[in-house]
Protein backbone atom coordinates (compact mmCIF):
# COMPACT_ATOMS: atom_id res chain seq x y z
CA UNK A 1 0.00 0.00 0.00
CA UNK A 2 1.41 3.21 -1.16
CA UNK A 3 1.86 5.64 2.11
CA UNK A 4 1.52 9.38 1.19
CA UNK A 5 3.37 11.71 3.14
CA UNK A 6 1.34 14.68 4.36
CA UNK A 7 4.07 17.70 5.11
CA UNK A 8 1.72 20.32 6.27
CA UNK A 9 3.79 23.27 7.24
CA UNK A 10 2.28 26.07 8.85
CA UNK A 11 3.09 29.57 8.99
CA UNK A 12 2.52 31.73 12.25
CA UNK A 13 2.48 35.31 11.53
CA UNK A 14 2.52 37.66 14.35
CA UNK A 15 1.25 41.29 13.86
CA UNK A 16 2.37 43.06 16.09
CA UNK A 17 0.76 46.03 17.74
CA UNK A 18 1.71 49.45 16.47
CA UNK A 19 4.27 50.57 18.95
CA UNK A 20 3.32 53.70 21.32
CA UNK A 21 6.02 56.26 20.85
CA UNK A 22 7.04 58.04 24.19
CA UNK A 23 8.70 61.66 24.12
CA UNK A 24 11.62 61.88 26.90
CA UNK A 25 13.09 65.00 27.00
CA UNK A 26 12.11 68.46 25.92
CA UNK A 27 12.45 69.76 22.24
CA UNK A 28 10.61 69.87 18.58
CA UNK A 29 8.58 66.95 17.73
CA UNK A 30 10.51 66.72 15.07
CA UNK A 31 13.82 65.76 16.39
CA UNK A 32 15.09 62.56 17.57
CA UNK A 33 16.09 63.12 20.84
CA UNK A 34 12.63 63.99 22.13
CA UNK A 35 12.02 61.04 21.61
CA UNK A 36 15.26 59.19 22.58
CA UNK A 37 15.59 58.04 18.93
CA UNK A 38 13.74 58.80 16.10
CA UNK A 39 11.17 61.46 15.15
CA UNK A 40 7.00 59.54 14.78
CA UNK A 41 6.96 62.13 11.98
CA UNK A 42 3.56 64.45 11.68
CA UNK A 43 1.84 61.66 9.74
CA UNK A 44 -0.14 58.09 10.29
CA UNK A 45 0.64 58.31 13.70
CA UNK A 46 0.22 55.14 16.10
CA UNK A 47 -0.68 56.02 20.15
CA UNK A 48 1.77 59.01 21.44
CA UNK A 49 2.51 59.66 24.87
CA UNK A 50 3.73 63.07 25.66
CA UNK A 51 6.27 62.70 28.93
CA UNK A 52 8.08 66.18 28.13
CA UNK A 53 7.68 69.68 27.11
CA UNK A 54 7.34 69.18 23.32
CA UNK A 55 6.64 71.78 20.60
CA UNK A 56 5.50 70.55 16.67
CA UNK A 57 5.25 73.00 14.32
CA UNK A 58 3.13 71.05 12.69
CA UNK A 59 -0.12 69.60 12.69
CA UNK A 60 -0.56 65.73 13.71
CA UNK A 61 -2.96 63.52 11.94
CA UNK A 62 -3.15 59.92 13.51
CA UNK A 63 -4.51 56.95 11.47
CA UNK A 64 -6.97 54.08 12.48
CA UNK A 65 -9.03 53.29 15.08
CA UNK A 66 -8.77 53.74 18.92
CA UNK A 67 -5.44 55.80 18.62
CA UNK A 68 -4.80 57.96 21.73
CA UNK A 69 -2.91 60.59 22.58
CA UNK A 70 -1.62 61.26 26.25
CA UNK A 71 -0.20 64.15 27.73
CA UNK A 72 1.34 63.82 30.78
CA UNK A 73 3.76 67.11 30.52
CA UNK A 74 3.16 70.15 27.93
CA UNK A 75 2.48 69.55 23.98
CA UNK A 76 1.90 72.70 21.80
CA UNK A 77 0.77 72.06 18.19
CA UNK A 78 1.33 74.72 15.57
CA UNK A 79 -1.37 73.11 13.31
CA UNK A 80 -4.47 70.89 13.61
CA UNK A 81 -4.48 67.33 15.67
CA UNK A 82 -6.68 65.25 13.48
CA UNK A 83 -7.93 61.41 13.94
CA UNK A 84 -8.19 60.14 10.04
CA UNK A 85 -10.11 57.01 8.97
CA UNK A 86 -11.13 57.05 12.42
CA UNK A 87 -14.78 55.46 12.96
CA UNK A 88 -14.50 54.91 16.58
CA UNK A 89 -12.51 55.10 19.45
CA UNK A 90 -10.15 58.15 19.64
CA UNK A 91 -8.68 59.21 23.15
CA UNK A 92 -7.27 62.19 23.75
CA UNK A 93 -6.25 61.92 27.82
CA UNK A 94 -4.34 65.52 29.57
CA UNK A 95 -2.88 64.70 33.43
CA UNK A 96 -3.67 66.44 36.07
CA UNK A 97 -2.48 69.74 35.82
CA UNK A 98 -0.99 69.12 32.51
CA UNK A 99 -1.36 70.95 29.33
CA UNK A 100 -2.34 70.54 25.90
CA UNK A 101 -2.26 73.61 23.20
CA UNK A 102 -3.69 73.28 19.49
CA UNK A 103 -2.66 76.64 17.26
CA UNK A 104 -5.76 74.79 14.93
CA UNK A 105 -8.82 72.41 15.17
CA UNK A 106 -8.90 69.32 16.97
CA UNK A 107 -11.13 67.02 14.80
CA UNK A 108 -11.30 63.48 16.50
CA UNK A 109 -13.38 61.44 14.23
CA UNK A 110 -16.61 59.80 14.66
CA UNK A 111 -17.92 57.42 17.74
CA UNK A 112 -17.24 57.58 21.23
CA UNK A 113 -14.42 60.08 20.48
CA UNK A 114 -13.37 60.90 23.95
CA UNK A 115 -10.90 64.12 25.60
CA UNK A 116 -10.37 63.39 29.41
CA UNK A 117 -8.76 66.47 31.42
CA UNK A 118 -7.63 65.60 34.45
CA UNK A 119 -8.01 67.89 37.64
CA UNK A 120 -6.36 71.25 36.97
CA UNK A 121 -5.34 69.93 33.50
CA UNK A 122 -5.61 72.68 30.18
CA UNK A 123 -6.76 71.76 26.60
CA UNK A 124 -6.41 75.09 24.82
CA UNK A 125 -7.78 74.90 21.31
CA UNK A 126 -7.91 77.83 18.84
CA UNK A 127 -9.90 76.24 16.45
CA UNK A 128 -12.56 74.39 16.01
CA UNK A 129 -13.56 70.78 18.51
CA UNK A 130 -15.04 68.38 16.09
CA UNK A 131 -16.69 64.53 16.07
CA UNK A 132 -18.47 63.40 13.85
CA UNK A 133 -21.63 60.77 14.77
CA UNK A 134 -22.62 60.25 11.74
CA UNK A 135 -21.54 56.41 9.55
CA UNK A 136 -22.10 54.18 11.68
CA UNK A 137 -23.81 54.96 15.02
CA UNK A 138 -25.50 57.92 16.84
CA UNK A 139 -22.65 58.10 19.67
CA UNK A 140 -20.84 61.42 20.09
CA UNK A 141 -17.93 62.56 21.95
CA UNK A 142 -17.45 63.10 25.65
CA UNK A 143 -15.56 65.90 27.36
CA UNK A 144 -14.71 64.43 30.73
CA UNK A 145 -12.76 64.76 33.62
CA UNK A 146 -12.20 67.74 35.93
CA UNK A 147 -9.46 69.86 34.29
CA UNK A 148 -10.93 73.05 31.60
CA UNK A 149 -11.14 73.19 27.59
CA UNK A 150 -10.53 76.33 26.63
CA UNK A 151 -11.78 77.45 22.90
CA UNK A 152 -11.32 80.77 21.54
CA UNK A 153 -14.12 83.16 19.85
CA UNK A 154 -16.17 81.90 17.64
CA UNK A 155 -15.01 78.43 17.80
CA UNK A 156 -17.35 75.59 17.76
CA UNK A 157 -17.64 72.47 19.68
CA UNK A 158 -19.45 70.58 17.39
CA UNK A 159 -20.68 66.79 17.72
CA UNK A 160 -19.12 66.98 21.80
CA UNK A 161 -21.61 65.93 24.51
CA UNK A 162 -20.32 68.92 27.02
CA UNK A 163 -23.42 68.60 29.50
CA UNK A 164 -23.77 65.03 30.12
CA UNK A 165 -24.13 63.71 34.02
CA UNK A 166 -21.58 61.87 35.34
CA UNK A 167 -18.22 63.52 35.41
CA UNK A 168 -18.34 64.73 32.20
CA UNK A 169 -17.29 68.74 31.69
CA UNK A 170 -20.54 70.82 32.13
CA UNK A 171 -21.26 73.15 29.69
CA UNK A 172 -20.48 76.18 31.98
CA UNK A 173 -16.63 75.52 32.40
CA UNK A 174 -16.15 75.51 28.57
CA UNK A 175 -14.41 79.00 28.67
CA UNK A 176 -13.06 81.50 26.54
CA UNK A 177 -9.88 82.82 26.29
CA UNK A 178 -10.24 85.96 24.71
CA UNK A 179 -8.80 84.85 21.31
CA UNK A 180 -5.70 83.71 20.15
CA UNK A 181 -3.46 86.15 21.39
CA UNK A 182 -4.33 85.54 25.22
CA UNK A 183 -3.19 81.86 24.47
CA UNK A 184 0.19 82.95 22.83
CA UNK A 185 0.66 85.09 26.12
CA UNK A 186 -0.61 81.80 28.51
CA UNK A 187 1.93 79.33 26.39
CA UNK A 188 4.92 81.56 26.05
CA UNK A 189 5.05 83.45 28.95
CA UNK A 190 6.00 86.73 26.92
CA UNK A 191 7.97 84.98 24.78
CA UNK A 192 9.89 82.54 26.75
CA UNK A 193 8.14 79.04 27.68
CA UNK A 194 4.84 78.01 28.94
CA UNK A 195 4.22 80.22 32.51
CA UNK A 196 6.37 77.73 34.61
CA UNK A 197 5.03 79.46 37.89
CA UNK A 198 1.25 80.32 38.78
CA UNK A 199 0.97 83.53 41.49
CA UNK A 200 -1.92 83.79 43.47
CA UNK A 201 -0.63 87.27 44.51
CA UNK A 202 2.05 89.48 44.90
CA UNK A 203 1.72 92.57 47.86
CA UNK A 204 2.80 94.19 50.70
CA UNK A 205 3.30 96.01 53.79
CA UNK A 206 5.12 98.79 55.78
CA UNK A 207 6.53 99.64 59.11
CA UNK A 208 10.04 100.50 59.20
CA UNK A 209 11.21 98.59 56.17
CA UNK A 210 9.09 97.62 53.17
CA UNK A 211 8.04 93.65 53.68
CA UNK A 212 7.26 91.87 50.49
CA UNK A 213 4.37 88.51 50.26
CA UNK A 214 3.78 86.40 47.56
CA UNK A 215 2.19 82.69 47.09
CA UNK A 216 2.21 80.16 44.09
CA UNK A 217 -0.55 77.42 43.16
CA UNK A 218 2.29 75.73 41.28
CA UNK A 219 5.64 75.96 40.33
CA UNK A 220 7.99 73.84 37.44
CA UNK A 221 11.55 73.80 37.67
CA UNK A 222 11.86 77.30 39.48
CA UNK A 223 14.75 77.98 40.48
CA UNK A 224 14.94 81.51 42.44
CA UNK A 225 13.33 84.65 42.86
CA UNK A 226 14.83 87.69 42.47
CA UNK A 227 13.49 90.82 43.84
CA UNK A 228 14.34 93.89 41.96
CA UNK A 229 13.38 97.55 43.01
CA UNK A 230 12.76 101.09 40.98
CA UNK A 231 12.49 104.94 42.25
CA UNK A 232 10.71 105.91 39.15
CA UNK A 233 9.22 102.73 38.07
CA UNK A 234 11.30 102.39 34.73
CA UNK A 235 14.25 101.61 35.76
CA UNK A 236 14.97 98.36 38.22
CA UNK A 237 17.51 96.42 39.83
CA UNK A 238 18.01 93.26 41.84
CA UNK A 239 18.33 94.15 45.35
CA UNK A 240 18.20 90.06 46.98
CA UNK A 241 17.20 86.72 45.64
CA UNK A 242 14.61 84.11 47.29
CA UNK A 243 14.82 80.22 46.57
CA UNK A 244 12.45 78.85 44.38
CA UNK A 245 10.73 75.26 45.18
CA UNK A 246 11.62 73.74 42.29
CA UNK A 247 8.41 71.83 40.49
CA UNK A 248 5.59 71.60 42.96
CA UNK A 249 1.76 71.46 42.39
CA UNK A 250 0.49 72.65 46.20
CA UNK A 251 0.92 76.14 47.67
CA UNK A 252 3.90 78.34 48.40
CA UNK A 253 4.50 81.00 50.50
CA UNK A 254 7.01 83.33 50.07
CA UNK A 255 8.81 86.58 51.83
CA UNK A 256 11.36 89.21 51.74
CA UNK A 257 12.20 92.05 53.42
CA UNK A 258 13.68 95.62 52.02
CA UNK A 259 15.40 97.83 54.85
CA UNK A 260 17.04 99.89 52.39
CA UNK A 261 13.74 101.62 50.69
CA UNK A 262 15.53 105.16 49.71
CA UNK A 263 12.32 106.66 48.12
CA UNK A 264 9.13 107.82 49.48
CA UNK A 265 7.52 105.56 46.74
CA UNK A 266 9.12 102.36 45.20
CA UNK A 267 8.41 100.13 42.70
CA UNK A 268 8.71 96.54 42.89
CA UNK A 269 8.31 93.57 41.10
CA UNK A 270 9.60 89.85 41.12
CA UNK A 271 11.78 88.20 38.05
CA UNK A 272 11.15 84.57 38.20
CA UNK A 273 13.76 82.19 37.35
CA UNK A 274 14.06 78.75 36.09
CA UNK A 275 17.24 76.23 36.49
CA UNK A 276 17.92 76.55 33.08
CA UNK A 277 18.16 80.57 32.83
CA UNK A 278 14.47 81.63 31.33
CA UNK A 279 13.07 83.85 33.09
CA UNK A 280 9.42 86.01 33.19
CA UNK A 281 8.25 88.79 35.48
CA UNK A 282 5.57 89.16 38.14
CA UNK A 283 3.54 92.16 37.90
CA UNK A 284 5.08 95.80 39.57
CA UNK A 285 3.41 96.37 42.19
CA UNK A 286 3.87 100.53 43.71
CA UNK A 287 4.78 100.90 47.37
CA UNK A 288 4.82 104.24 49.77
CA UNK A 289 7.68 103.44 51.80
CA UNK A 290 7.02 105.74 54.39
CA UNK A 291 10.87 107.17 53.76
CA UNK A 292 10.31 110.86 55.16
CA UNK A 293 10.70 113.72 52.81
CA UNK A 294 12.85 115.72 55.19
CA UNK A 295 15.54 112.85 55.02
CA UNK A 296 19.06 113.65 52.40
CA UNK A 297 17.97 113.49 48.65
CA UNK A 298 20.52 113.33 45.84
CA UNK A 299 20.28 114.12 42.62
CA UNK A 300 23.16 112.84 39.96
CA UNK A 301 24.10 114.60 36.96
CA UNK A 302 24.92 113.50 34.51
CA UNK A 303 23.50 110.00 33.78
CA UNK A 304 24.88 109.22 30.62
CA UNK A 305 28.79 110.16 31.50
CA UNK A 306 31.18 110.92 28.38
CA UNK A 307 33.83 112.48 29.83
CA UNK A 308 34.87 110.46 33.07
CA UNK A 309 33.13 113.29 35.31
CA UNK A 310 29.83 112.97 37.41
CA UNK A 311 27.97 115.02 40.16
CA UNK A 312 26.26 114.21 43.18
CA UNK A 313 24.42 116.84 45.42
CA UNK A 314 22.29 116.75 48.32
CA UNK A 315 19.47 118.89 50.01
CA UNK A 316 21.73 118.86 53.10
CA UNK A 317 25.36 118.70 54.35
CA UNK A 318 26.30 114.94 54.06
CA UNK A 319 29.86 113.38 54.89
CA UNK A 320 30.66 109.91 52.79
CA UNK A 321 31.45 106.61 54.42
CA UNK A 322 31.63 104.66 51.08
CA UNK A 323 31.42 105.35 47.35
CA UNK A 324 31.11 101.98 44.91
CA UNK A 325 30.70 101.30 41.97
CA UNK A 326 28.68 97.95 40.08
CA UNK A 327 28.85 96.71 36.38
CA UNK A 328 25.83 95.46 35.61
CA UNK A 329 27.21 93.41 33.03
CA UNK A 330 29.35 91.75 35.57
CA UNK A 331 32.49 93.77 35.25
CA UNK A 332 33.70 96.59 37.80
CA UNK A 333 31.51 94.78 40.89
CA UNK A 334 32.40 96.49 44.16
CA UNK A 335 34.86 99.06 42.40
CA UNK A 336 35.70 101.92 44.79
CA UNK A 337 36.07 105.36 42.86
CA UNK A 338 37.78 108.23 43.52
CA UNK A 339 35.75 111.13 44.65
CA UNK A 340 36.43 114.97 45.54
CA UNK A 341 34.61 116.86 48.05
CA UNK A 342 33.76 120.05 46.58
CA UNK A 343 30.74 121.38 49.15
CA UNK A 344 29.47 120.11 51.88
CA UNK A 345 26.54 119.01 50.26
CA UNK A 346 28.39 118.09 46.62
CA UNK A 347 30.78 116.05 45.69
CA UNK A 348 32.62 115.35 42.46
CA UNK A 349 33.19 111.83 41.09
CA UNK A 350 36.34 111.55 38.32
CA UNK A 351 39.29 109.95 37.32
CA UNK A 352 38.07 106.32 37.32
CA UNK A 353 38.32 105.29 33.34
CA UNK A 354 35.28 103.11 33.43
CA UNK A 355 34.85 101.19 30.77
CA UNK A 356 31.35 101.78 28.15
CA UNK A 357 28.56 100.31 29.99
CA UNK A 358 25.72 100.73 32.33
CA UNK A 359 26.37 101.38 36.06
CA UNK A 360 25.10 101.45 39.43
CA UNK A 361 26.80 103.86 42.40
CA UNK A 362 25.67 103.30 45.57
CA UNK A 363 26.36 105.68 48.12
CA UNK A 364 26.76 105.41 51.73
CA UNK A 365 26.94 108.34 53.86
CA UNK A 366 27.83 108.18 57.63
CA UNK A 367 24.69 108.61 59.24
CA UNK A 368 23.18 105.82 57.16
CA UNK A 369 21.54 107.48 54.25
CA UNK A 370 21.66 105.55 51.08
CA UNK A 371 22.43 106.02 47.21
CA UNK A 372 21.88 103.93 44.55
CA UNK A 373 21.94 105.47 41.25
CA UNK A 374 22.22 103.81 37.21
CA UNK A 375 24.38 105.82 35.35
CA UNK A 376 25.83 104.98 31.77
CA UNK A 377 29.05 105.23 30.45
CA UNK A 378 29.72 105.98 26.57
Amino acid sequence: MNKLLFIIITFCVIFPAAAQTTSTADGKWIDGTTWGGTSPGYTSLGDITINSYVVSDAGLNFNGNNKSLIISDTLIVYGDVTFVNSTSGATVSVGANNVLIIFGDLDMGRNHAGIDIGAGGMVIVTGNVLADPSGGGAAIGDVTGTGTLYTTDGSSTSGFNVANSGGEQPTSQISETGGSQAIEDFVTGGGASPLPVEFLFFQSSTADYVKLTWATASEKDNDRFEVERSDDGEFFYSIGDVQGSGTVNERVDYSFVDFSAIASVSYYRLKQVDFDGVYEYSQTIRVETGVSSSQVSFQVYPTVVTNDFMTINANRSFEVKNIEVFGLSGNQQGKEVNFYKNHPSEIEISGNNLQKGIYLIRLTTTEGDLLVQRFIVR
